[in-house]
């Protein structure tokens, strides 16, 4: 296999992505669930009629993925999956996935937590172009991204962890957001809506002597749904890509400033929090010969947070107040080498730098580095890899990462895959070392491991594609802010044990005109062991059922309607079934969408305490110039 003709097309040079082994799984119940679905491989089939699926190790520019882990479970969203569905931000492209637990504190876009397949906040590691931006204050940042949805080129999701290449955060799953490199044009526009909510925005995208030059601003207010949930903002962003005969690069930088009401975010008050965010990265790859291939990448992130609690709710002299600024800086080096025919290996080295300057956390500063492998080839007609990564720092000591993974063909169009991995993530600078009227950090705390399984069937049809996925991950020392009953201030503690397993479904289908629909579902079950506290505020209520389905339809007169519904049972509370409807006309060069969120009402709270958005009424008006 050559590398030529792959290195062009936007940094789709990801080459196999991987992740981490199984430790702490009984053998049994690996075996069992390996044994069930290689039933399904060999049942009517021999191993000569199997037909060599197109799956490569190095990510063609026409694969539209780069996330690309042998074995994986891996849902793409692109572009074109934007518009039909009209989605406005990254958090409405994700919360179709039915994995994906998205909880938005207050007013849409004023701050959003994410866990995928029953993790914590902090166990979903954030990619842009393939760089780590996560957030070593507290994972309710994760979110903060400095991209509009305009920039993004599509979205990949990858269930279960990712630790053995990309290092800690990944233990639930890995979210890669891939910035456009191709759309020419202008676009400019504004929104009305509930609340008196308000929004504009501008973006000029441009091919330049080989490169793609892209910028977008925007800034937006709301007066809330309820006291103490105001928003105001202003972002802006840059991306760009470079292409050579030799070279491929890919950057963005990036701010957003927010400033809202977070009454009953963190404690039962009436609260205000400003964030800053600043992020940049770039990702460069360069061919040596047709072989061969070496890639660096660089990121960093600053992250502002100034909290305030208002006086006359606490009866003391003075407001309360945490003011905090983090920052991140990381670097990887990559070689890449075919030994022989379709037998590959990787090797990597990394090294993050974090630190931070608190008037209630302290100041601190903290550095990992890394080294990591990958060795991938065919076996017959199964693909194989095999990853292993150490990372060793002031936080995360001498901590090892292997992890298998498999794709055997079993026909033209459907597959077995096999995941297995070890993950981990280190405790947050919140979770070591807060303390407030209502929260206090462990500066004890024990890094959280878990080792896991993903296995399932994939099919693709002439204009439908449907799978299933079984998993199941054990975790130690979970990480989770914990109180017993008579307690008003919640610490954090490390569970013994927790078993998560579970089963999804997935469902596309496109067959007719101008109609696109999707079904995707996740059901998952937990159990606790050595359980710390009697209340959880976090990591011990997941979402137990999932149902995501959308529907898409292009009818006359250039008018487009999307439904999006959800049902989400967590495993304690009611259930909820949100459903957001689009519709949009076309007049030329412009755009009029109508959208409603939380079509029916529904009234419910994802957090205690805090009661989500009720119906809320949306109009945008866009025009667009094409560069094409």
């Amino acid at each position: 296999m050559s590398f030529e003709g792959i290195l062009p097309g936007a940094f789709n040079i990801v080459l196999y992505k991987r992740e981490s082994a199984i430790k702490n799984i009984s053998t049994f119940r690996i075996i069992t669930l390996f044994l069930i679905f290689c039933g399904a491989v060999n049942a009517g089939l021999q191993a000569d009629e199997l037909p060599v699926m197109n799956e490569v190790l190095v990510t063609s520019p026409k694969s539209g993925r780069s996330l690309n882990s042998v074995g994986a479970d891996i849902s793409v969203i692109s572009r074109e999956d934007f518009a039909r569905m009209n989605a406005r931000t990254i958090s409405d492209v994700l919360s179709t996935v039915a994995s994906v637990d998205l909880v938005e504190r207050g007013t849409p876009g004023t701050q959003a937590d994410i866990a995928v397949n029953g993790s914590s906040n902090e166990g979903v590691l954030v990619l842009i172009n393939g760089i780590r931006v996560h957030d070593p204050q507290s994972g309710h940042f994760t979110l903060d991204i400095p991209l509009d949805l305009s920039s993004v080129e599509r979205i990949e999701v990858m269930d279960g962890g990712g630790s053995s290449i990309y290092g800690s955060s990944a233990s639930g799953g890995v979210i890669n957001i891939v910035t456009d490199s191709e759309t020419e044009g202008a676009r400019s526009g504004f929104s009305l809506g509930s609340h008196n909510t308000g929004e504009f925005k501008v973006s000029l995208a441009k091919k330049i002597l080989g490169s793609h030059v892209a910028i977008s601003l925007r800034s937006g207010r709301s007066d809330g749904y309820r006291e103490s949930s105001e928003l105001k903002y202003e972002g802006g962003d840059m991306t760009g890509s470079y292409l050579s005969k030799d070279w491929t690069v890919k950057w963005n930088l990036g701010f957003i400033n927010k400033g809202f009401g977070a009454g009953n975010f963190y404690a039962p008050y009436p609260s205000y929090e400003k964030t800053l965010t600043l992020q940049s990265g770039i990702n460069a790859a360069r061919a040596i010969d047709e072989k061969r291939i070496i890639r660096f990448r660089a990121g960093s992130r600053g992250h502002g947070d100034n909290f305030l609690i208002e006086k006359e709710y606490l009866g003391i002299a003075n407001d309360y107040r945490n003011t905090h600024y983090n920052r991140t800086y990381n670097a990887a080096a990559e070689y890449l080498s075919e030994s022989h025919a379709n037998l590959f290996y990787l090797i990597g080295a990394e090294t993050e730098h974090t630190g931070m300057t608190s008037g209630s956390l302290g100041n601190h500063s903290d550095y990992n580095n890394s080294v990591y492998g990958e060795f991938s080839g065919k076996v017959s007609t199964a693909l194989l890899s095999l990853s292993m990564r150490l990372d060793s720092g002031s936080m995360e000591k001498n901590i090892f990462s292997p992890g298998f993974g498999m794709t055997v063909p079993l026909s033209a169009r459907s597959r077995f895959r096999f995941r297995a991995e070890r993950a981990f993530r280190a405790p947050t600078y919140t979770d070591l070392y807060y303390k407030s009227y209502s929260n206090m950090g462990n500066p004890l705390l024990k890094p959280e491991k878990s080792s896991s399984v993903n296995t399932g069937i994939d099919v693709t049809g002439e204009n439908s594609e449907y799978g299933i996925s079984v998993i199941a991950r054990e975790t130690t020392n979970a990480v989770d802010w914990v109180r017993d009953y008579n307690e008003t201030v919640w610490t954090v503690a490390n569970h013994g044990a927790l078993s998560t397993n579970g089963v999804k479904v997935n469902y596309r289908y496109s067959g007719f005109k101008n109609v696109s629909a999707g079904l995707n579902a996740a059901f998952l079950n937990q159990k606790v062991h050595n359980k710390q506290g009697m209340e959880s505020k976090y990591s011990l209520n997941p979402l137990s059922r999932t149902v995501s389905a959308t529907v898409s339809a292009r009818t006359y007169r250039h008018l487009n309607c999307s439904v999006a519904a959800r049902y989400e049972e967590p495993l304690q509370g009611g259930s909820r079934t949100p459903v957001t409807v689009n519709v949009s006309r076309t007049f030329g060069e412009f755009m009029a969408v109508l959208g409603v969120r939380n079509l029916f009402n529904e009234q419910y709270e994802e957090i205690a305490g805090l009661p989500a958005p009720g119906r809320w009424f949306d109009l945008r008006m866009e025009y667009v110039v094409s560069g094409k």
